[in-house]
Parts: C-alpha cells; structure tokens; sequence
C-alpha cells in the first residue's frame, strides 16, 4: 500500500526500523526500564546502537505501537490509517 501512496502523492515515506517492544518500552519506561532490555538478543552492537537509538527516538515522538507514521507532527498509527495518512500528505501540499 505504501509504494501505491507514495506514487499517487509524490512523498517518499523513510522507513525507520525498531524494536517491536515499542509499546513495552512506552510502558515500562514509567517503570524504570530501558530499551536496552529489548535488545539484548542483538549481537552486533552497530545495529543493536541504532536500534536502540530508534526505539527511543521514536517513543519520544510519541509513538507507542508499531507500524506508526507521521505527517509533520501529526502522528498515526496502524495500518488501518494509512487513507488518512495519504489525505495528510495531500492537505500539506
């Protein structure tokens, strides 16, 4: 669906890999955890840094869940919104 809406619009979503404990981390974060809880199955430490640095980036932003996509500061989240995603990106042009 992605390549479709980036063909009708122009845009070009960045994909940004993270760790799937997004919402663990959202809520355990309050708890005292960290993501680096989350990556220690990773074994090369480059990619488990990025990962690491994604995650947390990204639960910054306000993202709780995966896949989630944001248009300027708007923030969506699921496939199931990715019609408004689209209406989104056109309103912003």
């Amino acid at each position: 669906m992605i390549p479709e809406i980036e063909e009708r619009t122009g845009a070009k979503f960045e994909y940004v890999p993270v760790l799937l404990g997004v919402l663990k981390l959202t809520v355990l974060r309050e708890a005292g955890f960290d993501a680096e809880r989350f990556a220690e199955l990773v074994q090369d430490a480059d990619v488990k840094a990025r990962l690491l640095d994604n995650t947390t980036r990204s639960v910054e932003r306000g993202t709780f869940g995966s896949p989630t996509f944001f248009v300027g500061d708007e923030i969506f989240f699921g496939k199931d919104r990715l019609r408004d995603v689209e209406e989104a990106i056109l309103s912003a042009r």
